[in-house]
Parts: C-alpha cells; sequence; structure tokens
C-alpha cells in the first residue's frame, strides 16, 4: 500500500513538468516555514509609517526543485511513493 493510500489518497503523486531549465527539469521554488509567514507579515505592519511604501521579500533566497522537495518528503516520512510525471 502507497504512503498516499495510508492517507485515503491516491498511490500516485503527480509532478508537473519536467522539462524546465533546471539541473532536475523540475521547478524551483524558495520555499518558506509556514509560521514564518504570518511573523513576517506581522512584522512588516509593525513597519507600517504614513507616506512611506516599503517593499519586502518573505523569502530565503535559496530555491528547492519540486524533486529536492519529493525526496525530502520520502526521507523525512520513511514512505515509498510513486511519482508520476506529468505535463506542465
Amino acid at each position: 500500500m502507497g504512503a498516499r493510500r495510508r492517507l485515503g489518497r491516491a498511490d500516485k503523486f503527480s509532478l508537473f513538468g519536467d522539462d524546465y531549465p533546471t539541473p532536475d527539469g523540475t521547478c524551483v521554488r524558495d520555499y518558506i516555514h509556514i509560521t514564518d509567514l504570518p511573523r513576517a507579515h506581522l512584522l512588516a505592519l509593525d513597519q507600517i509609517h504614513p507616506g512611506e511604501h516599503r517593499l519586502y521579500n518573505l523569502g530565503t533566497g535559496i530555491g528547492f526543485s519540486n524533486l529536492q522537495v519529493i525526496e525530502a518528503i520520502r526521507e523525512a516520512t520513511g514512505l515509498p511513493f510513486e511519482v508520476e510525471h506529468a505535463p506542465r
């Protein structure tokens, strides 16, 4: 039984796009931890001053490919699951 089936979902994980100009061909994104995002919003709100305009980048500046994230999930959970490559 696959990892996702154990969670009541399909056995396969669909990976959309493997033809990007990246080292492994999958899309690269800059991920941040889910709890860091609201914290960053609150910190930004503290910096609001009338008449000023500021921009904040809430990324880490380090990208990870979708395939790297999938491999990290496999390693962290120890659960094998099939990855189905699909078009973008």
